[in-house]
């Protein structure tokens, strides 16, 4: 499963670092690091109500919020969903609706974007239960702060490597977005690929955002 390959980095390379560069939120992290913070953010997950087999949405740039989260997803057992940031209402209210997500990740605002008016401009969605903002949360949004608040121990979960685990939807450019099933084995082996193609290196630069399969790939790399 992503949680027990998640797992196995953290013990077997737990000092090595992943180095993102933002102009808004830098940050270095070891493996190590990351992996305690994000099943931590398993029980964060947990207290919002979500259980194992639950889609989490995640509309955020390449910041460390994302990587944890592909973490607390995986540890609670529950489908990672990455949405790629530059889609607007339209694209992202289908996305919700046809993924049946229970929570989306957001931040307030990036470069001149208002994210959280998306949200607003979102119709109704009644699988969604929560939404956390990675800044200044306003209504009934919840901030980052007070979720990682809520981090605690969770359940572990009872989940198969041909479960599902990773959803990633096209961009629908002749009709709507169509969402792409990976079970654990099967997008692990798309990284065993890439791994055997370019061999074992000391250090891996993705340019792509963390939104996109490409990105989510070459992250959880």
């Amino acid at each position: 499963t992503l949680d027990q390959a998640f797992e196995e980095a953290a013990q077997r390379a737990g000092d090595a670092l992943l180095i993102l560069h933002s102009e808004t939120r830098p940050c270095e992290i070891s493996l190590a690091e990351l992996r305690r913070r994000g099943k931590a953010l398993a029980g964060a997950l947990h207290a919002l109500g979500l259980r194992q087999g639950d889609v989490v949405a995640l509309q955020l740039p390449n910041w460390v919020e994302s990587a944890l989260l592909y973490q607390a997803a995986a540890a609670l057992g529950c489908v990672i969903l990455p949405i790629i940031t530059i889609y607007g209402p339209a694209e992202l209210g289908f996305i919700l609706k046809d993924s049946g997500a229970k929570v989306l990740f957001t931040p307030d605002r990036w470069r001149n974007v208002d994210f959280l008016a998306r949200v607003r401009a979102l119709e109704p969605l009644p699988d969604l239960k929560a939404v956390v903002v990675v800044g200044e949360a306003e209504g009934d949004a919840i901030s980052w702060t007070a979720f990682e608040s809520k981090a605690g121990t969770a359940p572990p979960p009872d989940t198969s490597p041909d479960d599902l685990a990773f959803l990633v939807y096209t961009s629908g450019t002749t009709a709507s977005p169509k969402g792409v099933r990976h079970s654990g084995n099967s997008f692990l082996s798309e990284m065993r690929q890439a791994i055997q193609w370019q061999g074992e290196v000391e250090s891996n630069l993705t340019p792509y955002p963390s939104g996109h399969v490409a990105g989510a790939l070459l992250l959880m790399r």
